[in-house]
């Protein structure tokens, strides 16, 4: 039993040195590790935009630079009310994949650090039927209305029907055979 102890205390002591051994010399690079680049012209499908923004958003500067999670909390998203669902959704999804990839916390038990804000600003329809939109998401210190992060880009949404106003007599009304 001895001999198992002293393998893995050596085994592990080689890993440990190796991956010190395995850095290059010198100070760390300045500057981001990761950089979003903009698309302010580019036009995203909903999935696209989803993932780029979670790119972003991880990759912000008060994010990235915490040495634990920090406790975020999802502020309501600011849109007109037809196409409240939509937005809602949308801005859900990013922060289920921040929490699921384990870069903030929500637990409630504290203050939050930041809030996360959501903002749909609609520019267009298409012919189609979706709407285009310029969405921004940013980072605000709890207590303030101060952003330490913000970015914005535009995607293009699908309406779902979510107003009884927006469901057709047709869509509910059986039809016997």
């Amino acid at each position: 039993m001895l001999k198992f102890y002293f393998l893995l205390a050596l085994s592990i002591s080689f890993v440990l040195l190796s991956g010190c051994e395995s850095l290059p010399p010198g100070d760390a690079p300045e500057g981001p590790i990761i950089e979003v680049q903009g698309n302010n012209d580019t036009i995203l499908e909903e999935s696209a935009a989803i993932e780029k923004m979670t790119t972003a958003i991880a990759s912000s500067e008060p994010l990235i630079t915490s040495n634990t999670p920090l406790n975020v909390i999802l502020s309501k998203t600011n849109v007109q009310s037809d196409y409240s669902a939509n937005a809602t959704a949308i801005s859900a999804r990013v922060f289920r994949e921040l929490i699921n990839t384990g870069i903030i916390d929500c637990t409630t038990s504290k203050n939050p650090d930041f809030i996360l804000t959501s903002t749909f600003v609609k520019l267009q329809k298409t012919d189609d039927g979706e709407i285009i939109f310029k969405w921004i998401m940013g980072l605000t210190n709890e207590g303030s209305s101060n952003s330490v992060f913000s970015y914005s880009l535009k995607v293009k949404v699908k309406l779902i029907a979510s107003s009884a106003h927006m469901i057709k007599a047709e869509e509910i009304t059986p039809t016997y055979k």
